[in-house]
């Protein structure tokens, strides 16, 4: 996006790219404490004071006006005390500063100071293993599937319009693999084919011929029909990508220009039926793995949680908040409209931001137990029957009680119980929607 036009504009952006990158997380960072401040507003209104609710009252139109309200939250933290601000609130304000520090050094673009260095340094990014290995593994036998039964088909034949129809095969898989829908992109490509059989003849059989021997009319001629399919594909209308592409493939745009109208044929019937095939192929090999995905989305988003209880060091500064946002956004286009799966997920990232800054206890009793939750949560998302993952999600439910009760006996605060109770209610709560499929 905005950073790779700037490190392909100019080496000199190299800064303000580095600053970018962390200004991105501090926004998720906001966004997550935002819906946790939110949630806790509505649930346990007697933890947010009238002060801070008047804060959240005040409508903010310009940066200035944030600049300001935030000058003011600091002096009433700074009055009331961290004890008496609520974590969220807190972590917030500091985000935020840590955000307009950043924010100024992108529009300055000057050499990186010590503190903005300490705050791009701080935590490394963490990638996650993709969700879509079934669906993707899926693809691979359609596109494969397709390329064998197109290539038999022409030998067979011995069609000298195979090759036509091997190409629209590959054509037709490579895009439709690569879209939510391959069923609807096949479709879409077999009108097109149809369509392009009269369109093509017209501009075979009249316009060319009469435009021969004015390049400027011929060139006219041919942006009239880029310029009309365009806007059709603009519109998303059925069958207009594969129109634009077979009507311009069918032509056989040469010079000297030569009309031999069984080629002609030949080559949109070859068009045709390479669609038609690559669209039987996608009808045969079904493609289950959209409530697969989903499932194993939300399960990685629990060990994202899980993983979040740990003393380790290293481990507590890992950035998982860029790859969590990632995984929401392809959970959202997966299952659009479905908010209970959004609320679960968002719940599930406010978790495990919230435990990865608890005060946990630091010794080798819970150390050893954290790292037991975290195989166990692997188990549950690399289970590949529904018995298994509902064995191994039922361990982790019990693990969870007993960590719960080490850390009554550590004598944990607040900070650390109260978000593992929560996350422990949650999966017991959404046991099902997490285990079956």
């Amino acid at each position: 996006g905005m950073r790779s036009n700037l490190n392909m504009e100019s080496s000199r952006w190299a800064r303000a790219n580095r600053r970018l990158k962390a200004i991105n997380t501090l926004s998720l960072t906001l966004i997550t404490q935002s819906c946790e401040t939110y949630l806790i507003q509505n649930t346990r209104p007697e933890l947010i004071t009238d002060t801070f609710r008047e804060f959240f009252d005040t409508p903010v139109e310009t940066a200035q006006d944030v600049h300001k309200q935030l000058k003011r939250l600091r002096r009433v933290i700074a009055w009331t005390g961290e004890r008496e601000t609520p974590v969220t609130i807190y972590s917030w304000v500091a985000a935020a500063t840590r955000y307009q520090l950043l924010k100024r050094g992108v529009i300055s673009n000057t050499k990186i100071n010590a503190t903005e260095e300490e705050i791009l340094q701080g935590e490394p990014e963490v990638k996650v293993e993709s969700a879509e290995r079934h669906h993707a593994m899926v693809n691979f036998w359609r596109t494969t599937l397709s390329c064998i039964l197109g290539t038999l088909f022409w030998l067979w034949t011995g069609w000298t319009s195979g090759s036509g129809a091997m190409v629209m095969i590959a054509v037709v898989t490579s895009l439709a693999m690569r879209l939510p829908n391959p069923r609807m992109v096949a479709i879409d490509f077999i009108y097109g084919t149809l369509a392009a059989l009269p369109l093509g003849l017209l501009y075979f059989l009249v316009i060319i011929p009469n435009t021969q021997q004015s390049m400027l009319l011929l060139c006219i001629s041919l942006a009239v029909l880029g310029f009309f399919l365009g806007i059709e594909v603009q519109k998303r209308r059925l069958g207009s990508m594969g129109a634009l592409a077979s009507t311009i493939n069918i032509i056989v745009l040469d010079n000297p220009m030569t009309f031999h109208f069984s080629q002609f044929l030949d080559s949109a019937l070859g068009q045709i039926v390479g669609c038609v095939l690559a669209f039987t192929v996608i009808l045969l090999v079904r493609d289950k793995s959209r409530d697969r995905t989903g499932r194993v989305l939300l399960n990685q988003f629990v060990s994202a949680a899980v993983s979040a209880m740990t003393t380790n060091v290293a481990r507590r500064k890992e950035n998982h908040l860029p790859a969590l946002y990632q995984q929401l956004f392809l959970l959202m286009n997966k299952f659009p409209g479905d908010l209970p799966k959004f609320r679960l997920a968002l719940t599930m990232i406010i978790a495990h931001q919230r435990l990865r800054d608890a005060p946990i206890p630091v010794n080798e009793d819970l150390s050893a137990f954290h790292r037991q939750m975290r195989r166990t949560a692997d188990h549950v998302i690399s289970a590949r029957s529904d018995d298994k993952r509902r064995r191994y999600f039922g361990q982790l439910l019990e693990e969870l009680e007993i960590y719960q009760e080490k850390l009554r006996i550590w004598q944990a605060p607040p900070q650390v119980t109260e978000p593992v109770h929560r996350l422990a209610g949650m999966l017991h709560k959404y046991q099902h929607a997490l285990t079956d499929s």
